[in-house]
């Protein structure tokens, strides 16, 4: 039977912290005080459960 998961390559480390980087300046420049810190705290989260997610043996 065949997987019908097909793996991308992936995109290497360097890119997803600029991306990441790159939405916390967004989130910090753009609002204010308790939604950038907010904000941080939940794209942490997301960044890490997709990272585990794609790391996982």
């Amino acid at each position: 039977m065949e997987n019908s998961h097909s793996h991308s390559s992936d995109l290497p480390n360097w890119v997803l912290v600029a991306t990441f980087v790159f939405f916390l300046f967004i989130l910090w420049y753009f609002t204010d005080t308790f939604t950038a810190v907010l904000g941080t705290i939940l794209e942490g989260v997301v960044f890490a459960v997709a990272y585990d997610a794609e790391h996982e043996h």
